[in-house]
């Protein structure tokens, strides 16, 4: 990754803690609570970047497996509670909780994941709406496996017809790109 996509990724994380920061205090001057999850995706030369607070995820296609490439602020993936077995972090009234949200909180640490691009790579970032109502297995069939004979178009609307057909509404954020 060069030095200049460096500088950018660096530039963008501050940009977002320092927005988070002010509509923080904006919402307490003004007696609001609130708050929002972020995923961006950045696409520089050969190289991508991933940032985000929250959960809201980022997926990655790579030969036809997609896997999520960024990591949940939920109470289970907490440092302190990685010696609980699964069964104890589900059985856990926290299990699933946010740990971080950007305004919400401050000041916010963003997240950052790094990868080099290679030939026919596909991204798709999403909101909780959108991998909530369609699981991974489904986005990875309808996203990863299927992904070179389709446009990302047609895969975008494979994804929100399964969204919609288990119920998400209207609450839902999906982007796919190739």
């Amino acid at each position: 990754m060069s030095l200049r996509a460096f500088d950018v990724i660096a530039e963008l994380a501050e940009h977002i803690k320092e927005s988070s920061s002010q509509l923080h205090n904006k919402f307490l001057d003004e007696n609001i609570q609130g708050g929002t999850t972020l995923v961006v995706l950045l696409v520089f030369e050969e190289t991508y970047a991933v940032l985000s607070v929250g959960d809201s995820h980022a997926y990655i296609a790579q030969d036809k497996i997609m896997v999520q490439i960024n990591q949940d602020d939920v109470w289970e993936n907490l440092p302190e509670n990685r010696n609980l077995s699964e069964t104890e972090k589900k059985n856990d009234q926290r299990y699933g909780k946010l740990t971080m949200a950007a305004v919400f909180d401050n000041p916010i640490e963003i997240k950052i994941t790094k990868g080099i691009l290679k030939k026919n790579d596909m991204f798709v970032v999403c909101s909780d709406g959108g991998y909530k109502y369609c699981p991974s297995k489904n986005m990875n069939k309808y996203a990863a496996i299927r992904f070179e004979n389709k446009s990302t178009e047609r895969i975008l609307n494979d994804i929100q017809k399964e969204i919609i057909k288990n119920g998400a509404g209207d609450n839902y954020s999906v982007i796919v790109c190739k």
